[in-house]
């Protein structure tokens, strides 16, 4: 085969594949320099930013909570939300709030990332609620 300038089709799906994952990894910072919205958010115990594969990319947290088991709680739980809507097909799963005896959990879909914000039982759901309204809408356009 002559390789003088010619491409091999497995480069090509290398080279598309970095160049998505650039887009991704992109996204991914922007989510993640916007987390500042949440600062001083009375509360706050943590939050996660989960890729696509559930895999935590930025966590703050404050509360030093479990940081191997509530990433894969988190993930799972947006998994069963998400499966669960399109078995019912009520549309995509966007947003939901836990609480459970670590706290209130609030997940919700930013398309390149699961978002968890976890806050006490006694912090103010509606103040939580808006500074993620805030920042979903910041980090989507």
């Amino acid at each position: 085969a002559d390789s003088s300038g010619m491409w091999d089709p497995e480069e090509k799906v290398v080279i598309a594949t970095t160049e998505a994952d650039d887009h991704e990894e992109l996204m991914q910072e922007s989510l993640a320099a916007k987390l500042t919205i949440f600062s001083r958010l009375e509360g706050l115990l943590a939050i996660f930013l989960l890729d696509k594969n559930g895999v935590p990319f930025k966590t703050l947290n404050k509360a030093k909570l479990d940081e191997n088991a509530l990433p894969t709680l988190v993930f799972n739980l947006y998994k069963a939300s998400v499966n669960g809507m399109r078995r019912a097909g009520v549309g995509s799963f966007q947003r939901g709030t836990l609480a459970c005896p670590v706290g209130v959990i609030l997940l919700a879909n930013a398309f390149y990332a699961t978002v968890a914000v976890v806050v006490d039982h006694d912090a103010n759901l509606a103040a939580v609620e808006a500074r993620l309204q805030r920042y979903l809408s910041e980090v989507t356009g």
